[in-house]
């Protein structure tokens, strides 16, 4: 069977190869699809790419080689370019789509909008009504004047996406409850039936690097993403006696802007104690680091995270989630232990006292029995059976 798998560049391909080049009778091909300007590769550079391409390849005949050559295509994060290329693809094709979070949570009710706090939602605001240099506020003008002249086109761009999503055969998330979600928004727009597909394991993610808990600090997020809410979790945390513990958070990817912002903010509220992370670490030298933290705070009201959630939780981490994320009941349901942010409102500092050994032991049984290696190599090969049948 011929796979042909549309990426990006991001960290999580390296596993998702090794998964896929471990199945029998499979031939992969992997193209990269970059955005304007980009030159180069920050992630995936050592991956033996077939073709790394823009938005040109949608016209090419390269495109038409690679749909004729393929029994299956996985659109491995559905933007504009994947889309238009899923509908190019012949009625013998099947199309997998394996969504992210990033790329379906603004197709539900209220949008991102939805899953920003007030004060993040008021800082976001105040990057578009005071831009700090020239250039962007030209840059909005420009952006302005081109919206008006090509909002035919970018309603066509939505139309394409919601196109797209009907010609989609199976769809994949980090956790079935998405796809609940997702079909309760769209209605008949997704016809398409349920396969999992995973991004890491125990063994291979989760369990790299020093296990063992070295300190007592505290880790706030995963990226410089809006979702995040961190100026939200950081008032609070500036509100209870921290003691020694520091509060590290992890800005090396996402919006530069938003990450100066947190920065700034992260500076004023929580003084010395602040520990920005800026630049993009290897998941063994981030593991490490993260090693240190007895307790982690996801202040997101959406799947997000999964890979700094596992490792936290199989270093036995005290995690604290919204108890609105849809991640917290996937991991309530399943008997783990897991807190709600609200409970430090509630409690001060004495929320976070560590978990017991017994919470660690069912943490860890959670982990293995839902992306055990053994867990994720079956899901992979159902998934090869299911598009052979």
């Amino acid at each position: 069977m011929n796979i042909l798998h549309l990426i990006i560049d991001d960290k999580f391909f390296n596993f998702i190869f090794k998964v896929f080049s471990d199945l029998d009778h499979v031939e992969n091909k992997y193209v990269a699809i970059i955005e304007p300007g980009v030159s180069s590769l920050t992630y995936i550079n050592e991956l033996p790419l077939w073709r790394v391409v823009g938005r040109k390849y949608v016209s090419s005949s390269e495109m038409q080689e690679d749909l004729e050559w393929c029994d299956v295509l996985i659109v491995h994060f559905l933007h504009t370019t994947a889309a238009e290329v899923i509908l190019k693809a012949p009625h013998s094709v099947k199309v997998v789509w394996s969504g992210w979070g990033g790329d379906y949570y603004n197709l539900l009710p209220g949008g991102e909008t939805s899953l920003l706090g007030d004060d993040t939602a008021a800082l976001i605001a105040k990057f578009r009504k005071t831009p700090q240099l020239y250039m962007r506020l030209a840059e909005m003008l420009v952006k302005k004047i081109l919206k008006s002249l090509l909002s035919p086109i970018l309603t066509d761009y939505q139309a394409i996406k919601f196109a797209a999503i009907k010609r989609v055969d199976y769809f994949s998330s980090p956790i079935p409850d998405d796809y609940l979600l997702l079909k309760c928004a769209l209605g008949d727009i997704i016809g398409a039936a349920y396969v999992q597909l995973n991004y890491g394991s125990v063994e291979d993610n989760f369990s790299r690097g020093h296990c063992e808990l070295t300190g007592n600090d505290i880790l706030l997020g995963n990226s410089a993403s809006a979702t995040n809410n961190h100026l939200e979790a950081m008032r609070l945390l500036s509100s209870i006696e921290l003691g020694d513990r520091k509060i590290v958070v992890p800005l090396s990817y996402g919006d530069e802007q938003y990450a100066d912002a947190i920065e700034r903010y992260g500076a004023d509220l929580l003084g010395e104690k602040f520990i920005p992370i800026r630049k993009f670490m290897a998941l063994d030298e981030y593991s490490d680091l993260i090693s240190r933290c007895s307790v982690a705070i996801m202040n997101h009201r959406r799947q997000q995270a999964m890979g700094t959630i596992g490792i936290m939780l199989y270093r036995g981490v005290k995690l604290f989630m919204d108890h609105r994320n849809v991640v917290y009941k996937y991991f309530k349901q399943r008997g783990a232990s897991v807190f709600s942010i609200q409970d430090i409102g509630d409690l001060g500092a004495e929320a976070f006292s560590p978990i017991s050994c017994a919470e660690k032991k069912k943490n860890i049984q959670v982990l293995e029995s839902i992306w055990g290696h053994e867990v994720v190599m079956d899901n992979a090969r159902k998934f090869v059976k299911l598009m052979q049948d």
